[in-house]
Formats: structure tokens, sequence, C-alpha cells
């Protein structure tokens, strides 16, 4: 007795080639920063989907409570590449985020640093 080959239906053909299809495209979402390139005392309001390549938010503050927010790759942020990349910068503090709008934050003014500050140095010289 002799089996029978069946060759496989049309279905099953477009049924492979659609699974090829899918896992070949991209699962995940660009994720949205709050963007401000300017440095500003003021909170940013600006958001934007960042580049595929982009997988983070930045939000680099000066001691002075001057920030901005960017895009970001996850793997360069860094405190001395940001440094170089804004004119050598000193004493700012970064915050890297991989959630959409996790780069925004409580922006202090002046006045609010000038105040925190005088209150770190009291508490130390106690």
């Amino acid at each position: 007795m002799r089996g029978i080959m069946r060759t496989p239906g049309i279905g099953c053909v477009l049924l492979a080639l659609g699974l090829v299809f899918l896992s070949l495209c991209s699962t995940g979402q660009a994720i949205k920063c709050f963007t401000c390139s300017n440095w500003s005392f003021l909170k940013c309001v600006t958001n934007a989907t960042c580049a595929d390549s982009e997988n983070a938010c930045m939000r680099i503050t000066l001691s002075t409570g001057e920030s901005k927010y960017s895009c970001r790759i996850y793997d360069k942020c860094e405190s001395k590449l940001v440094s170089q990349e804004n004119g050598g910068i000193n004493n700012f503090a970064i915050k890297c985020c991989q959630k959409d709008l996790c780069n925004d934050g409580l922006v202090a003014s002046p006045s609010t640093v000038l105040l925190l500050s005088l209150a770190a140095a009291l508490l130390l010289s106690s």
C-alpha cells in the first residue's frame, strides 16, 4: 500500500508567510518624551515621539535649577558624555528613564534652589 502525500493548501502557505512577516515586524512602539532643547527654569510641556533608535527620555538639570529635556539612547546616559555634548557643563544631574513622558519633574525656581541649598548647609553645619 502506498502512502498518499498531500501538498499543503494555499491556506497553510499563507498562514506560514503571515507568521514569518509578523516575526520580522517590530513589536515595540517608539517612546514619547518631553523635548525642550533650551535651558529653562520652566517645566517643559512640549513632547515628541522619539526616533526608533532612541529608547529613553532624559532630563539634565543644572545646579542653578535650569533644565533641558530630550530623547536619548539609554546606553548613552553617562555624565561624561552628556557634559561633553553640552559644552563641558559641571554640577548637573541626569535623569534617564524608559517610559512615556517620564522625564518630567518638578523644576525648581532659582529661589527654591537657593533655599534648599541654605537648608542643606545649615543641616550639615549642625
